[in-house]
């Protein structure tokens, strides 16, 4: 035998071995340690604690991550406890007065209309009613975060046209998007690209039910500003059930995430400030845009549910955890990809 091939002997011997040993985490697919991985080389290519100090470091760096998780536990509760002020004000004005209570319901139902339409439309299995109240919940709080940011943002600037057109957006669209990335986007009930579409809505009614409840309730005028937070109020959840599909599709697509995301985000940001632009100068004939996004909403959803039929070559049956096998997924990318 060369050494050349005594060389390729060994090398094919250790690419064998990789897979029999300890994950590269721990140092055992380090080149030495996978050779031979009984043999002790602690503090060559691996650690272990065995002195009173190396425990001592241990405890540290455990005590350390525990602090981490306490003041992640602490800052959310502050940031819920914070952003829910607005809420809870609203729910206890609206209480106080019932029948501005009921001029706020009345303005959101175009709202749950646009979301009842957009399940019917394009989701192939209803989704668990737990993720989904918590989603709307999220939304609630991403108004009121939304509206100590616009607030600050108008007592800065002086000028509520610019807030309206340049800050209100892209603060309003990612944090209705943060809403459904921080629990239902974790969770196995979040199985496939359509789902984003079906949170995002829920999450962009949560939106809507806070801010009209915030406009209406304190409104002298309580009559007109149902009426007009009827018109405003399914935009919200037109546009972040666009922003929820992209965000669907970049969760299967890890490759392109950032870019498709990017897009969607952006796309909504800017039909938002169109909107916001326009809905003062022309009136609702703004409304025109919230019709566009619901005309490519809607295609998006239709495509989506065709490729789920012709994948599965009939009507919608239950998914699992993973609905999509590898060939199944590809054939439902290419239909839904754009």
């Amino acid at each position: 035998m060369t050494d050349g091939e005594r060389g390729e002997e060994t090398d094919s011997g250790r690419e064998g071995s990789r897979s029999d040993h300890r994950p590269a985490t721990d140092g055992y697919d380090e080149p030495v340690a996978r050779v031979d991985p009984e043999r002790d080389l602690r503090g060559i290519v691996t650690w272990e604690p065995r002195s009173r100090y190396d425990a001592i470091c241990v405890a540290i760096c455990r005590a350390y991550r525990l602090a981490v998780r306490a003041a992640r536990a602490a800052i959310l509760v502050v940031a819920i406890l914070v952003f829910s002020t607005p809420l809870i004000l609203t729910v206890v004005v609206g209480l106080e007065e019932p029948v501005a209570g009921a001029f706020v319901l009345l303005s959101t139902l175009p709202a749950f209309a646009a979301v009842g339409a957009i399940w019917y439309a394009g989701d192939p299995v209803r989704e668990p009613l737990g993720p989904l109240v918590v989603t709307f919940l999220l939304g609630t709080l991403a108004a009121g975060f939304a509206g100590i940011v616009n607030g600050l943002a108008d007592t800065v600037f002086l000028l509520g046209p610019f807030v309206a057109v340049f800050v209100a957006p892209p603060v309003e669209e990612c944090a209705k998007l943060v809403a459904v990335r921080l629990y239902a986007y974790r969770t196995p009930k979040f199985n496939a690209v359509i789902d984003g579409a079906v949170y995002g809505a829920v999450a962009g009614l949560g939106f809507a039910v806070a801010e009209n409840a915030g406009y209406v309730l304190f409104d002298p005028e309580v009559q007109l500003a149902a009426l007009a937070r009827a018109f405003a109020a399914p935009g919200h959840v037109l546009y972040t059930a666009l922003t929820g599909y992209y965000l669907g599709l970049a969760r299967y697509n890890s490759e392109y995430r950032g870019p498709i995301l990017l897009k969607g985000l952006s796309i909504v940001i800017l039909v938002h400030a169109a909107y916001n632009a326009a809905v003062s100068s022309v009136g609702l004939w703004a409304l025109a845009l919230d019709g566009i996004v619901l005309v490519v909403l809607v295609r998006k959803l239709r495509r989506y549910r065709a490729a789920y039929r012709e994948a599965y070559g009939a009507e919608p049956t239950p998914l699992t955890a993973d609905p999509t096998p590898d060939g199944v997924r590809e054939a439902m990318d290419e239909r839904c990809e754009g």
